[in-house]
């Protein structure tokens, strides 16, 4: 009976051993090691395409690990960050400008202080900076999912979000704020109760899908106890800061309210993109 027995002389690899059919697909690489340097390999049209992922996402994530591979996984996400960073700034200074020159909102031209913008400015990358990393927004696959894979709606919704927000306040029914409901019209209600209503359809729609795609149990409760303990802590400063009569210039309630609903978007889902856009 010949003997079964694997010896070390023989030619077999320990990883095809370990290799299972139901191992998911992993992206190639995009470079090797030769002769003691880093040969970059581009993505050509004979490059195998894992099932559900595109080229050209295959060639943004290829790209984008190429350019992070020199650097260790913390600074590699601090340089993710400092792409969300510039990208909110950019789009504040826009929405300031629009907020001078364009009157949108009406009052905008008010706020255009050089001690006003850099406090509303550092306000933003405050709470932005709070909310990036808590959603994981700051790791790289994450990232590609957001810019690149759902590229065309949040662009959309990105831009259209900061002037939908500023020409609103044009609108005599809506030229108020929560603290003067006293003074709402029936317009008013109605709108103020959509927005809730969308409001807390993405969170539930966000505890719904968490549920089936946290990966354990233990991630789903601390999901939900995360974003709870920071409704909780927000609302509360949020009042203390209101009740002193603070925060006129950078309208904290707004950046907490951003803030809050961000927390739940930290799903790979459309929804998620589109809730998270709030927060920048």
């Amino acid at each position: 009976m010949p003997d079964a027995t694997v010896t070390l002389g023989d030619d077999i690899a320990p990883s095809k051993c370990l290799e299972t059919p139901e191992a998911g697909p992993s992206l190639p690489p995009t470079s090797t090691q030769k002769g003691g340097e880093d040969r970059k390999v581009g993505i050509s049209s004979s490059t195998p395409v894992p099932v559900g992922i595109s080229r050209s996402q295959l060639w943004f994530q290829s790209t984008l690990d190429a350019f992070l591979r020199p650097f260790s996984d913390t600074y590699g996400a601090q340089l993710i960050l400092a792409a969300w960073m510039l990208i909110t700034m950019l789009y504040f200074f826009v929405c300031r400008l629009l907020a001078y020159e364009g009157h949108l909102p009406y009052d905008g031209d008010k706020f255009w202080r050089s001690g006003a913008t850099c406090e509303a400015l550092l306000a933003c990358c405050r709470f932005n900076l709070i909310a990036l990393v808590l959603t994981g927004a700051t790791q790289p696959a994450r990232f590609t999912y957001i810019v690149y894979t759902q590229r065309y709606l949040f662009f959309s919704f990105y831009i259209l979000t900061g002037l939908t927000l500023g020409a609103s306040s044009n609108i005599p029914f809506l030229k108020h704020s929560w603290s003067s409901y006293g003074e709402w019209t029936w317009p008013t209600f109605v709108v103020m109760s959509l927005l809730m209503c969308a409001i807390l359809g993405i969170i539930g729609y966000h505890i719904v899908m968490a549920r089936r795609l946290k990966k354990t149990n233990h991630d789903y409760r601390l999901y939900l106890a995360r974003n709870v303990v920071a409704l909780s802590f927000y609302v509360f400063m949020t009042v203390v800061v209101l009740a002193d009569g603070l925060g006129g210039n950078v309208h904290f309630h707004h950046y907490s309210a951003g803030v809050l609903l961000a927390l739940w978007c930290e799903l790979d889902t459309p929804t998620s993109v589109i809730g998270k856009i709030r927060e920048t």
